[in-house]
């Protein structure tokens, strides 16, 4: 006679329900790196980093939404929580610099050329008043 679940239990989930999730988790997991390493990119191709965000905030929330329906899932769920909070991140970061595009241009040609820590801390310096002056309109 078979095992029968008590009526308020959820099934277990089945194989294929879980290989189907490992499938979707590392689909997210890889473009929530592939994000994070174009982060690190010059800033045209930085750019990269919002449409690769949004693919993985999309997959994020897809895994999400089949992972929460499989029992015993609360470590992929938190897992998948923190990938979707790291491309938010990523891709507010890169849309920022976007937002303030010539400052950052110029901040990193002058760190590309500097040679003494004294010119890194000038590029510094000129960063922060060069993006002041463009959010208090002082161009």
């Amino acid at each position: 006679m078979p095992a029968t679940l008590p009526p308020n239990s959820k099934r277990p989930a089945s194989t294929e329900e879980l290989l189907a999730n490992a499938a979707r988790m590392r689909n997210t997991i890889v473009l929530v790196l592939a994000a994070s390493l174009l982060t690190m990119l010059p800033l045209p191709w930085k750019f990269l980093t919002i449409p690769v965000g949004i693919a993985a905030i999309i997959a994020g929330i897809v895994a999400l939404k089949k992972s929460l329906r499989i029992p015993g899932m609360g470590f992929v769920n938190f897992t998948i929580i923190l990938a979707l909070v790291g491309c938010l991140l990523f891709a507010a970061s890169v849309t920022l610099q976007g937002i303030f595009f010539q400052p950052t241009m110029d901040y990193q040609r002058c760190i590309e050329e500097s040679l003494t820590s004294r010119s890194l801390e000038q590029c510094s310096r000129d960063f922060n008043t060069s993006l002041m002056d463009q959010v208090l309109g002082r161009n």
